[in-house]
């Protein structure tokens, strides 16, 4: 059990990192907020954590280690979780509880300017492949990359494109569509 801990917490690292390795030039500002962010979560969402990035930046600890001023160089050494220029970042996972394992993990990164398929593909060594309305980037590191719009990227492992394309088919509404009538409180509770 260990080792598939520790593998699963490596995969996500891989795909949180290469997403950051295209975001590292982006200015950080605030466009939504995370009750938007959570209209777009899969139903079967049980897992969510949520990163004020510019919150997270003001703490004492922060301060005093210097991330603003560091991210960049930090990410040069070793991916970081947070990658540089994004603002919010709201992940889910639908986890097995008898294991603890994840059936999938999703992250919507809000950042100043998504990249486009293209550089996502080309800093990945990924390919582009049409996933029902959006270019998306099949990554090597089983992962999918979707820019949705202009300031949100969605990162999905596994890379299941059936899995994929159902949910972006599914409408975003504004109650979204979580099932979990707790995890739609905590969301309805982030600021």
């Amino acid at each position: 059990i260990r080792a598939a801990t520790l593998a699963a917490r490596a995969r996500r690292l891989r795909w949180t990192a290469a997403a950051a390795v295209v975001a590292l030039s982006l200015a950080a500002h605030a466009h939504g907020n995370f009750k938007t962010m959570s209209q777009r979560l899969p139903a079967a969402s049980n897992a969510v954590v949520a990163i004020n990035v510019g919150k997270l930046l003001d703490t004492p600890y922060a301060k005093s280690e210097q991330w603003t001023q560091t991210s960049a160089s930090a990410w040069a050494n070793q991916p970081v979780m947070i990658p540089p220029g994004a603002t919010r970042v709201l992940m889910a996972a639908d986890v097995k509880p008898t294991s603890m394992e994840p059936y999938w993990e999703l992250s919507l990164i809000e950042m100043d300017k998504v990249p486009t398929a293209q550089a996502l593909a080309e800093a990945d060594g990924g390919h582009i492949d049409r996933v029902w309305d959006k270019d998306a980037v099949a990554s090597p590191i089983n992962a999918y990359f979707v820019p949705l719009d202009n300031t949100v990227l969605a990162s999905i492992t596994p890379a299941e494109r059936s899995t994929i394309a159902k949910w972006l088919r599914s409408p975003v509404t504004a109650e979204g569509s979580v099932t979990s009538e707790y995890i739609k409180g905590v969301l309805a509770g982030l600021g």
